[in-house]
């Protein structure tokens, strides 16, 4: 079982988290000094926001078949647009 968890993150990519961090009170005060008003503040349940998949990595799970899920609705965008005509 995982644990809960604050995820606050900031323009550009950069997150910060409460787990396994015992220094965070001071990292988000240095964090926010430095990059401002954190864009997102988030409270995760422990059994949310975690994809579990196998040891075998022959074996796609989730986490692995979103790739190829993006690239399969960019072709059928792709071939939908040329159907498409400005108005």
């Amino acid at each position: 079982m995982f644990e809960d968890r604050i995820y606050i993150a900031w323009e550009g990519g950069f997150f910060l988290t409460t787990v396994g961090n015992e220094d965070f009170q001071r990292q988000l005060a240095e964090m926010v000094k430095d990059l401002g008003r954190p864009s997102t503040v988030e409270f995760r349940a422990g059994d949310e926001g975690f994809i579990e998949g196998g040891d075998d990595l022959e074996d796609p799970d989730s986490a692995t078949d979103i790739i190829p899920l993006r690239q399969q609705l960019e072709e059928e965008d792709d071939e939908s647009a040329e159907y498409c005509v400005p108005i």
